[in-house]
């Protein structure tokens, strides 16, 4: 954020599209790109003063993290809302790496840019860009393999405060800019 987030985030990174960041089989590596210029930098977020999206994220894409270094989706409890489309997905790759005796180290999320779309004090709705780091699938003989890099991709990541801490609720794409189309003479 997330996650992984963490996204946290796959926050699926967020945390990813509506989906997990990271599928059960690699897939090739994209070049990055530019977080949008419509999107306020993290560092200049100008949010509520009671709140630290920044850090709620962070905290989040640890959590995340820490489900997929040890292979436990149990740990995605405290990432997700119960019952999310975006925990079972995550669980899905934690558990495909592990039945191959692997598990992913190093995944961490970069947020690029945050602004707050709509706040209260029991959910929140943020555009985000986030990029997943440079994370490793780990066999237990101790082999390890880079997995492709992220890039920089915009989403809508919807949350809730839960006893414990905010939870992914959804994430869906944004388009990078907006599109510009040129009216048609008559």
């Amino acid at each position: 954020m997330l996650l992984i987030v963490a996204c946290v985030a796959g926050l699926t990174g967020a945390f990813g599209a509506g989906q997990s960041m990271l599928s059960a089989e690699p897939a090739p590596a994209r070049a990055a790109n530019k977080p949008p210029a419509s999107i306020a930098t993290a560092r200049a977020w100008t949010g509520s003063p009671d709140q630290d999206w920044s850090g709620v994220f962070a905290r989040l894409d640890h959590r995340r993290a820490l489900a997929f270094s040890r292979a436990d989706p149990g740990l995605l409890d405290k990432v997700y809302l119960p019952g999310s489309a975006l925990r079972a997905r995550d669980a899905h790759v934690i558990e495909a790496y592990a039945r191959r005796d692997l598990r992913v180290v190093g995944l961490r999320m970069t947020i690029l840019a945050l602004r707050v779309e709509d706040q209260t004090r029991w959910s929140a709705v943020l555009s985000v860009v986030d990029r997943i780091s440079r994370a490793r699938a780990v066999s237990n003989a101790g082999r390890s393999r880079m997995l492709p890099q992220d890039r920089a991709t915009a989403h809508r990541v919807i949350l809730r405060r839960m006893p414990g801490g905010w939870r992914i609720v959804s994430i869906s794409d944004r388009l990078a800019e907006p599109r510009i189309t040129q009216p048609t003479p008559r």
